[in-house]
């Protein structure tokens, strides 16, 4: 397949460009009540933030 876009350049083709995603296994996932409050259901994507409160690290 062979998308043109025209961009004040006559006579250019440009091809758009395509992306795969794997599938991401259901395995190791938050509750819905927890998902919600960290902002994903998988637990292997949970990466919080860690914030600095009078001298000491606390994780969000």
């Amino acid at each position: 397949m062979q998308y043109e876009m025209n961009m004040n350049y006559p006579n250019v083709n440009f091809k758009l460009a395509r992306a795969y995603v794997f599938p991401q296994p259901y395995r190791n996932l938050f509750t819905i009540q927890e998902a919600l409050k960290k902002g994903t259901i998988f637990k292997d994507l949970y990466r919080p933030y860690k914030v600095k409160v009078g001298g000491k690290y606390y994780y969000e």
